[in-house]
């Protein structure tokens, strides 16, 4: 999809840029998007749609990496 590859980007790079005084809304927002994508793949399963439930998990792993990887970036500016 497109459109969640530029979300994935964008959101990589949110990361990659992220200040000290910017790591908590960061964080805030990564913790929005994971409750979102695992919303997506409850609702997903619920109508037994299994290959949209399949895309939705696939792409919850780049916000479980952009989490990962803001830890590093905290540890790196503090």
């Amino acid at each position: 999809d497109p459109e969640f590859l530029l979300e994935a980007m964008d959101l990589a790079e949110r990361v990659a840029t992220c200040e000290a005084a910017n790591l908590q809304t960061v964080r805030s927002e990564l913790g929005a998007a994971e409750d979102k994508a695992f919303a997506a793949i409850q609702q997903a399963v619920l109508d037994k749609d299994f290959a949209l439930a399949a895309r939705r998990l696939h792409e919850s792993k780049y916000v479980r990496k952009a989490q990962a990887d803001l830890t590093i970036r905290e540890e790196a500016l503090t």
